[in-house]
């Protein structure tokens, strides 16, 4: 077959071959009239590899649930030098006796008022980091500012010191790609204005993200 027939079918094989899925390559032909010497024919393939961009964050228990840290405040009515309380009573308890002094009742957090949450990130982007963002308490009782936030063990700070940063928004933390981040990230409630609190439940939702471009 002559050289010019065999050009003239590449066009056609070539689209047979994008037809049935093949790799196409580049295709060239090198050409010597004298027959003899040097000659080339390149062809070139391009190859793409493409890897999805992946962030897992978890806070707390592994998932689809929230957990919630609970504190149960304490209010204090002085008899004497004695006082009287029941900081995780969970039943009605009416008309109890008590020889009460006149003083005013006070509220704390009794115990140990910390409470904690696992905390694991990892991501194989650049440039992604956790910020949270956190719903206020209702009027007439603790503010997010009563409640710390401290990475008391692991590689994984929290974004900020107090929940109160996380509603004004703060500096998120960086992650940096292919490393497992975690930490234990202990929550504590101060109480030091609780006497100014009024009865009821407070609650906030915090909500994490592990974001980046």
């Amino acid at each position: 077959m002559q050289l010019r027939s065999i050009l003239s079918l590449l066009p056609l094989a070539m689209l047979a071959a994008g037809a049935c899925g093949v790799a196409q390559a580049e295709s060239t032909y090198g050409y010597n009239s004298a027959g003899g010497g040097g000659v080339s024919a390149r062809a070139r393939l391009n190859i793409s590899i493409v890897v999805p961009k992946v962030v897992v964050l978890r806070v707390g228990s592994a998932g689809a649930a929230t957990d919630t840290l609970t504190y149960n405040a304490r209010v204090a009515i002085l008899r004497g030098a004695t006082v009287t309380g029941d900081a995780t009573a969970t039943t009605s308890l009416p008309n109890q006796a008590v020889t009460w002094n006149g003083t005013a009742p006070s509220t704390t957090v009794p115990g140990s008022a910390a409470r904690t949450a696992a905390a694991f990130a990892w991501t194989n982007g650049g440039s992604v980091s956790v910020s949270c963002a956190a719903t206020a308490f209702a009027a007439g009782g603790p503010t997010l500012a009563n409640i710390a936030v401290a990475a008391a063990t692991g590689n994984l700070a929290h974004p900020v010191a107090t929940l109160d940063s996380c509603a004004a928004g703060a500096t998120p933390t960086a992650l940096t790609a292919n490393q497992l981040f975690s930490g234990t990230w202990t929550y504590t409630l101060t109480s030091t204005n609780a006497s100014n609190w009024k009865a009821g439940a407070y609650s906030t939702t915090v909500t994490y993200t592990a974001a980046g471009i």
